[in-house]
């Protein structure tokens, strides 16, 4: 085999002397050859022609002497187009005659070979070689060489043999889907690149883009997208993974799948689905089509979509639910094979393979070759755990070895015994691989798995048994039932309401409209005390328009009338008269408002709260009404009855100290004035700017009351910009000495109407999160920190982490799960850091937080600084239950667990220093965020602080045992704001140089 690859012209003597058989003359040859290709294709060695390269060369596989060429073929082709797709036979074909064809275009005998190859069993081993898998054979072990040396030979490593994200189509838009990879990806979906978790997908905005740039490691490459004119994209509807990117001259698709989603430029129709409708993309137009199916373009060659003409293994079957391009199959469908009979006979063998388990079926095919296989016939109508299954088409006697080579393989999950009625209802078997903490909108109950639909989707976590320890696999469920929805006209899109939820509809979204789905036909519904005759007799989608929402009754409510009587609440609707075209310009010392009211305003109130304590007020009148007393000098309004737009003028010299300016108005044939707010309940103020020289801890009280207030977005930075420079050389003041007790007040500060403070405190004094856990005693429930008032009387574990090791977190994760009964303090187990998980969800979706998941800018601040690759992020969301498919709580979770260590190793000022420079977020604002965060996630923050605490101290022990040299850390590490804020230091210093806020003021 070495020789054969050296001189095609030496092939007979070769063979020749093998056989011992004499092929000098022509004549000889041909019947060795007729006798050759007859008994090669008996045994199902498709063999064919008569030239030696494809008659003999081909089936031997790669030889030696083509070792080096392949390798830089399929290392290159991995390199920029990703590796192959073993999990199917068809694609990993495709793949492979790609990478020759397209790098190795001249290599005959190896195209030959590959070409032969048609169960794409040499890209099946490149991915065992890319794996870290030992080669089998001496052969391979050469293979296998040379594929280290061709990646070499780029530069890179074998781990960074990275594809590029894959195209995809995700329900009804296009995407990517990243591989996963230590690397760190990105794509330039806009100005800047956006960061690309491992494994995960990002989804394309419209329009879509003709290319997407992509970059990682050291390489960058455009990757091809939307269609461009006259080009059509082919996905397969079940996985959503891309098939073909067809030009104008391709006239039929090859594929196994069943369904098929095309996309193009072009009008186009068939005779099953009818013309082509718009996608999301008006550009662009889509059909769902089916294998057989002949498509009809104007303007290009019909198209035909067709079963492959060579050997395949394919799937038809329900898809309960996918994890990306993943599909999850129900058991009630078919593997549809197709493989040429007159090659190795019409005897096949298919074997499947799930887990421990492996069953075997004979085929006997019919003469056309093709053939479906009910999943059945192969045992999967038993009820069993979802599971990855391997299904391959083997030759007759191949059954006897695990091991035996097959001809085709595809590899599906697959959930036994579950059929698509038996998945459509409220309940599904309980398996023995669910993970509740990967999960969402499901529940264990009874032994079973109940579907709850409060969410928008249902996700189920899987334990992937194939895969390495701890791999989970998240499938969203597609599941029927009751839903209604918000269609947001000012932002585009739609969101689930929760079963019971109050809907506000302000000035903002006042055009919105609901959407409903039921499949209940007898069912009236009530919208606003207007009752609907059974909406859904002849549908399953009901909309409710902007017109029927604007009804005026007592009844608030959406509810479905049963047939039995019953009243089920979906919703209520509830308006609000907030202002519209809120708008404020700041020039010198004027701050000008604007604002447009809903009713019409007979008189205006202006109420001034100045830092120092002081109240200025005043009053203008819009009509005859009098007022009892003006505005002070240096403010001025203005009242336009027809557009109802009210302008309000004020200097800064309405206060000598910074000031905050709230609006009330008193609308026509009222008596009394009432404050101007938002939507969201908001009150409208202006921040008014002033010295203070001296301030106290009233003033500073004051001023982080006057931050702390929710305001509406208009005027939100307006605040930060005015106030926020005030309350932090407050805090310089009187925090010098880095005591708490003297910035307690702004610490304990709680809002008037119970709702979460939303000043700064991680930003403008980071220390006071190093100071120990006697410093936060007394902290009360509506601070939203009281669980850091209970960190004192949290007793040191039995063992402890290196807090400054490698990996601490995950060291302290791997102590929780092996951890003996009474060795870890109750207040530090796993079940407090998952209720820890469940206290932040419930602050983000019921209180004033939820401003941080919402369509806010602090939501997509908060999103940047939560986005860098967080290696144990997987481990921490064992514990975030019902978080499947939403990792956002565990980013927080570990960036309050990093702040917790930084601060325990009072490097506080240091962390928030990183985070400046790596998001390029203003300090004010990255500073703000991550005291919400600690707000909303307390409880975590409270676990994670106590524990480094513990852990420090055992640090600090050590290293007071051995002495460390003068330029300890911290010592030459702390900021340029520490540095100059910090009054000198005694002559004695505590270790890694900082002054330990809790020796400096253990009180409470």
């Amino acid at each position: 085999m070495r020789a054969y690859g050296v001189n095609t012209a030496d092939v007979y003597i070769h063979i020749s002397e093998g056989l011992d058989r004499d092929l000098e003359d022509q004549r000889a040859r041909e019947p060795f050859k007729a006798l050759y290709r007859k008994a090669a294709r008996a045994i199902g060695l498709p063999v064919s022609g008569n030239e030696p390269t494809g008659l003999f060369f081909a089936p031997l596989g790669p030889v030696e002497s083509q070792h080096a060429w392949l390798a830089d073929a399929f290392v290159g082709m991995a390199l920029t187009a990703g590796p192959p797709a073993t999990e199917d036979t068809l694609a990993a074909r495709r793949w492979q005659r790609m990478a020759i064809a397209s790098r190795a275009p001249m290599r005959t005998r190896l195209k030959a070979t590959i070409d032969f190859d048609q169960s794409a069993y040499v890209a099946e081993r490149f991915g065992a070689w890319r794996r870290g898998e030992a080669p089998s054979t001496e052969m391979e072990a050469h293979l296998f060489a040379a594929y280290d040396r061709a990646t070499r030979g780029f530069g890179r490593q074998r781990s960074d043999i990275v594809g590029p994200p894959s195209l995809i189509w995700a329900g009804d838009r296009l995407g990517f889907e990243a591989e996963a990879t230590r690397l760190p990806q990105a794509l330039r979906l806009g100005p800047f690149p956006t960061p690309v978790a491992s494994g995960a997908r990002v989804l394309l905005a419209e329009p879509w883009p003709a290319t997407v740039r992509w970059t990682c490691g050291g390489q960058a490459i455009e990757l091809p997208a939307a269609p461009r004119d006259h080009e059509t994209l082919a996905f397969e509807a079940a996985t959503g993974a891309v098939l073909a990117r067809l030009g104008p001259n391709d006239d039929r698709l090859e594929c196994t799948s069943p369904h098929v989603v095309l996309l193009s430029r072009l009008s186009f129709r068939t005779k099953a689905f009818g013309d082509a409708l718009p996608s999301r993309d008006g550009t662009i137009n889509i059909a769902w089509l089916d294998l057989g199916d002949e498509v009809i373009f104007d303007g290009r060659m019909p198209l035909k979509i067709a079963a492959p003409s060579e050997p395949s293994l394919g799937i038809d079957a329900s898809v309960l639910g996918r994890d990306g391009s993943r599909p999850l199959y129900g058991c009630d469908g078919e593997l549809v094979l197709k493989v040429d009979p007159e090659i190795g006979g019409r005897a096949r063998i298919l074997r499947a393979r799930m887990g421990d388990a492996t069953r075997y079926l004979g085929l006997d095919l019919p003469a056309s070759g093709e053939m479906r296989i009910p999943l059945s016939d192969l045992g999967f109508d038993a009820e069993s755990e979802p599971a990855r299954a391997e299904f391959e088409v083997l030759a007759p006697g191949a059954s006897g070895s695990s091991d035996s080579r097959a001809e085709l393989v595809l590899r599906a999950w697959v959930w036994p015994g579950l059929t698509t009625e038996a998945a459509r209802g409220d309940w599904l078997p309980l398996p023995r691989n669910f993970v509740p903490a990967r999960s969402q909108g499901v529940a264990e109950l009874d032994g079973q798995l109940q579907i709850r639909h409060d969410t928008e989707v249902q996700i189920l976590g899987l334990v992937a048994r194939h895969l390495a320890p701890g791999t989970v696999r998240e499938f969203q469920l597609a599941v029927r039932g009751e839903r209604l929805w918000q269609n947001r006209v000012e932002t585009k899109d739609r969101v689930l309401v929760p079963r019971g939820a109050r809907i506000l509809l302000g000035e903002a979204n006042r055009h919105d409209s609901l959407q409903l789905k039921s499949d209940d036909r007898d069912a009236d519904l009530l919208v606003l005390g207007e009752r609907i005759r059974c909406p859904f007799y002849a549908r399953t989608v009901f909309y409710i328009g902007a017109s029927r929402l604007e009804l005026v009754d007592d009844d608030d409510r959406i509810a479905f009338l049963r047939k039995d009587g019953r009243v089920d609440l979906l919703a209520r609707i509830s308006r609000s008269d907030d202002p519209s075209g809120i708008s404020v310009q700041r020039s010198g010392t004027i701050t000008t408002l604007r604002f447009v009211t809903r009713q019409t305003e007979d008189a205006l109130r202006l109420v001034i709260e100045t830092a120092d304590g002081r109240t200025i007020e005043g009053e203008a009148g819009f009509a005859r009404t009098p007022v009892g007393r003006s505005l002070p000098a240096g403010a001025r309004t203005s009242y336009d009855p027809q557009t109802r737009m009210i302008e309000v003028e004020l200097d800064d010299s309405l206060a000598a100290a910074p000031a905050s300016a709230q609006i009330l108005l008193r609308h026509t044939g009222r008596h009394d004035f009432v404050p101007v707010e938002d939507a969201r309940g908001a009150a409208l103020a202006v921040p008014l700017d002033g010295s203070l020289p001296s301030p106290d801890q009233g003033a500073l009280a004051r001023l982080a009351g006057f931050l702390a207030m929710p305001r509406p977005e208009a005027v939100q930075g307006l605040f930060d910009e005015v106030l926020g420079p005030r309350y932090q050389a407050a805090f310089q003041v009187l925090g010098a000495a880095r005591f708490v007790a003297p910035v307690r007040q702004a610490l304990n500060l709680v809002r008037p109407d119970g709702g979460p403070p939303l000043h700064d405190l991680a930003g403008v004094a980071p220390w006071i999160f190093e100071a120990g856990p006697h410093a936060f005693a007394g902290m009360g429930a509506a601070t939203f920190l009281a669980p850091l008032s209970r960190m004192a009387a949290i007793p040191r574990p039995a063992a402890l982490p290196d807090i400054r090791g490698e990996r601490p977190l995950l060291a302290w994760l791997d102590i929780l799960e092996t951890a003996e009964s009474g060795t870890i303090p109750a207040e530090l187990s796993s079940d407090r850091l998952a209720h820890g998980f469940l206290s932040l969800r419930y602050h983000l979706r019921e209180t004033g937080l939820s401003i941080l998941v919402q369509d806010t800018a602090d939501a997509t601040a908060l999103r940047i600084i939560c986005e860098p690759h967080i290696e144990d992020l997987d481990r921490l969301r064992l514990f975030d239950h019902q978080g499947g498919g939403d990792p956002s709580a565990a980013r927080m979770v570990a960036l309050l667990e990093r702040f917790a260590r930084a601060a325990a190793l009072k490097e506080a000022s240091q962390f928030l220093d990183r985070i400046a420079l790596r998001t390029g977020l203003p300090a004010a604002t990255s500073g703000r965020l991550l005291t919400l965060a600690i707000r909303a996630g307390a409880e975590c923050f409270a676990y994670f602080r106590i524990l480094w605490h513990h852990a420090a101290s055992d640090s600090a022990r050590t290293s007071l045992e051995i002495p460390a040299p003068e330029t300890q850390t911290g010592q030459n590490d702390r900021s340029r704001s520490e540095r100059l804020s910090r009054p000198s230091e005694p002559h004695h210093r505590p270790i890694h140089g900082h002054v330990d806020a809790d020796q400096r003021d253990p009180r409470p």
